[in-house]
């Protein structure tokens, strides 16, 4: 699993979110900042019956870059009307960062994707979502640990129902 920890931010990050298109053959990438170059990093990612995701953290701060949802199986996506969440701390931004020592950066944990008219849900090893604490990255970005702060799920909002088409296919 990945173990993770928050620091405050002082500022308001960019996210650039890409969703599939003709240009990006990949269901989705979520960068955080906006970068001039690309920084060295640090890869973790999960594979599990063909749904593969991938996380990249700067390797100078152990910071989260990027999240990569590269290949999803259409009978992992759930639709769901409602997303009903356990604590969320959204009052200020967070960094998400990695704790390397304590992590497998090679994982095969599930993943469950639902899907909502404006937001994608990853949730990973099966967890429930009332049990998730979720943490604002940036802009209708969370990720969210369970009490060890373990990696277990990644909110993203604010689509429009077109972008989800494009994401899913459906």
């Amino acid at each position: 699993m990945i173990k993770i920890y928050f620091q405050e931010r002082l500022n308001r990050p960019e996210i650039i979110v890409e969703l599939y298109s003709s240009i990006n053959p990949i269901p989705f990438s979520v960068t955080v900042r906006k970068y001039s170059e690309f920084p060295a990093t640090i890869s973790c990612r999960s594979i599990h019956d063909q749904n593969l995701i991938e996380f990249r953290f700067r390797e100078n701060d152990n910071v989260l870059f990027e999240i990569t949802l590269v290949n999803i199986q259409s009978h992992s996506v759930k639709t769901a009307h409602e997303l009903k969440f356990g604590k969320i701390y959204d009052s200020e931004f967070y960094d998400c960062c990695i704790a390397v020592e304590e992590s497998t950066l090679e994982n095969n944990f599930p993943i469950e994707i639902l899907r909502t008219d404006n937001s994608i849900c990853l949730i990973f090893d099966t967890s429930n979502l009332q049990d998730i604490e979720y943490y604002l990255v940036g802009p209708n970005l969370l990720v969210g640990v369970d009490d060890h702060m373990l990696l277990k799920s990644i909110h993203l909002a604010g689509l429009t129902s077109e972008e989800i088409y494009n994401v899913f296919g459906f």
